[in-house]
C-alpha cells in the first residue's frame, strides 16, 4: 500500500514537472511574427496618393466626415431591418415590408452615392502631379469597399 502511495506520488510530480517543461520549451521556441499588421487605410491612401501633410490633415478630415457619415447609415439601415425580417413572425401586413425594404434600398443608394462623392472630394484635393496614382488607389479602395479583400473580416470594436 505504501510503495503504491509513493509511486503516485513520483508519477504526479514526474507527469507535473514534464508538462511545465513542455509549456516552457513551446513558450520559448514559439515563431517569430510572420506577417506585419496591415496598414490602416488612411495610412495607405497616404502613400498611395503621395500626399503631402497639409493634403494629409485634410484627407483625415473628409475620411473622418466619411466614416461619420457612413456610420449613421449603417445604424439607420440596421434599425430597419429588424423590423423587416420580424414582420415575417407579426403577420404584418405586406405593404408594411415593402415600405422598410425601400427605406433600406434608399439608404444603401446613398451609402454608395455618399462613398463616390467621398472620392471625388479626395480626388480634389490632389495636384495635377498626384492625379495618376488616383486610379490605382480608387481600385485599391474598392476592395474594402466591395469587401474583396482575402481572408476574414477583422471583427468588430464594441
Amino acid at each position: 500500500m505504501m510503495k503504491e502511495l509513493q509511486f503516485y506520488k513520483i508519477a504526479t510530480v514526474g507527469l507535473l514537472l514534464l508538462n511545465l517543461s513542455l509549456i516552457a520549451f513551446f513558450f520559448i521556441n514559439r515563431p517569430p511574427r510572420q506577417l506585419p499588421p496591415p496598414k490602416e487605410g488612411r495610412e495607405r491612401a497616404n502613400e498611395a496618393l503621395k500626399l503631402d501633410r497639409k493634403q494629409h490633415d485634410v484627407f483625415l478630415q473628409y475620411a473622418n466626415q466619411h466614416m461619420e457619415t457612413m456610420r449613421g447609415l449603417d445604424n439607420q439601415q440596421r434599425n430597419l431591418l429588424r423590423p423587416y425580417f420580424t414582420s415575417l413572425t407579426n403577420q404584418q401586413e405586406n405593404s408594411y415590408a415593402d415600405s422598410l425594404l425601400n427605406q433600406v434600398l434608399q439608404i444603401e443608394r446613398n451609402k454608395i452615392e455618399t462613398t463616390y462623392e467621398h472620392f471625388q472630394t479626395v480626388r480634389s484635393i490632389l495636384r495635377p502631379d498626384q492625379e495618376p496614382y488616383f486610379e490605382d488607389w480608387v481600385n485599391s479602395a474598392l476592395k474594402n469597399v466591395l469587401m474583396e479583400n482575402k481572408g476574414p473580416l477583422p471583427p468588430k470594436e464594441k
